[in-house]
């Protein structure tokens, strides 16, 4: 199973929003899939029904959109 490291967070350096999307679907999306669904067959088995996971997608809206906020960014040494 593929877990997250110092590289994988590279992405939330990327400059520009789509270009960082492009980069967090392709190298951290995989990831959360991989993990959730072993979680899922774990839970399955424990519960004894099937279960079922989402990643959710956190759209930006482009009508009566928020005011941007300040974003936190982890530095890792």
């Amino acid at each position: 199973m593929k877990c997250f490291n110092e590289e994988s967070f590279k992405v939330f350096d990327v400059e520009g929003l789509d270009e960082r999307m492009v980069a967090i679907r392709a190298n951290i999306q995989p990831i959360f899939a991989e993990i959730m669904a072993e979680v899922s067959t774990r839970l399955t088995a424990l519960v004894g029904h099937e279960t079922f996971v989402h990643i959710a997608q956190h759209r930006r809206r482009t009508r009566y959109a928020t005011e941007p906020s300040v974003a936190l960014k982890i530095q890792y040494s």
